[in-house]
């Protein structure tokens, strides 16, 4: 059996059990067993950071040396990169991160593309990337999963809860969680059980391409209160790509303009209808 090792994983980070797309269950993400990735656990501080020179081919049998045992670790690796933040962490995803450092990494190790997990994300600045032609220069994801997270938006630490104040900030150019992908890509994205405390701004959705998106666990209950809204303002030349919707496990949740914003999802008459379960 051949393995290729992998020489140093990031700073920070660890090989480890993922969250997984489980393709037999098309709308499911769950942790399976063996299914390993490069997990990277958000703290003060953190920055994505690797020297490791030698490359390695995702879902293949590959080896590593573990620093405690110094012994060498088989394993299957995935081509799975998962942020998680602690639950009682409030660090957020901004550029500190070096996102763009990242990008490097997965393009060196990863030639066939990547999936990207957040876990209990807790808020989203407006500018995530340093530079932002590192994602049609070299980026190509499949799947990018944000699990257990608040969408509250930021600029430069500061909270954007509306339109007025995204407008206020005078943003040149918004580059954050929804622009991460790329008008050549077929990219999902799959929002699980994740907290929208107030409705997003369009702008929120400025020039992003997004081929499936996916919302699960919306509920409006005695027990719990999860929503997804946009808020309805209007602006020229959005310019938002969403070609497949879907909302899936959902709990009294009513299909109105709140949630289908002609605006954002404008693109899926040309796909016919949005796919809601």
């Amino acid at each position: 059996m051949e393995y290729h090792l992998i020489g140093e994983i990031p700073i920070g980070c660890r090989i480890d059990s993922v969250y997984f797309n489980d393709l037999s269950e098309f709308n499911k993400i769950v942790t399976i067993k063996g299914s390993k990735g490069i997990r990277c656990e958000i703290s003060e501080g953190f920055r994505f950071r690797f020297n490791s020179t030698q490359p390695v081919i995702p879902n293949n049998s590959c080896e590593i040396l573990d620093p405690n045992s110094g012994l060498e670790i088989s394993f299957i690796l995935w081509d799975f990169f998962e942020f998680a933040w602690p639950s009682n962490n409030l660090l957020i995803l901004d550029s500190t991160i070096d996102l763009d450092v990242m990008i490097r990494y997965s393009n060196y190790f990863y030639k066939g593309g990547v999936n990207i997990n957040f876990v209990n994300l807790k808020g989203i600045d407006l500018n995530i990337l340093v530079n932002d032609s590192l994602l049609i220069e070299y980026w190509m994801i499949f799947y990018i999963n944000c699990i257990d997270c608040q969408f509250n938006f930021y600029n430069q630490k500061k909270p954007e809860r509306s339109c007025f104040d995204i407008l206020e900030s005078n943003l040149i150019k918004i580059q954050s969680f929804f622009q991460l992908s790329q008008a050549n890509q077929v990219t999902t994205f799959y929002l699980e059980y994740c907290e929208f405390k107030t409705p997003l701004c369009p702008l929120i959705f400025k020039s992003s391409y997004i081929y499936f998106l996916y919302i699960s666990g919306l509920a409006n209950t005695f027990y719990k209160k999860r929503f997804f809204e946009i808020s309805n303002e209007t602006f020229d030349s959005l310019d938002s790509n969403i070609q497949v919707l879907n909302l899936d496990k959902l709990e009294n949740i009513d299909i109105d303009s709140k949630i289908l914003n002609a605006l954002v999802f404008g693109s899926l008459k040309e796909n016919k209808h949005p796919r809601i379960c």
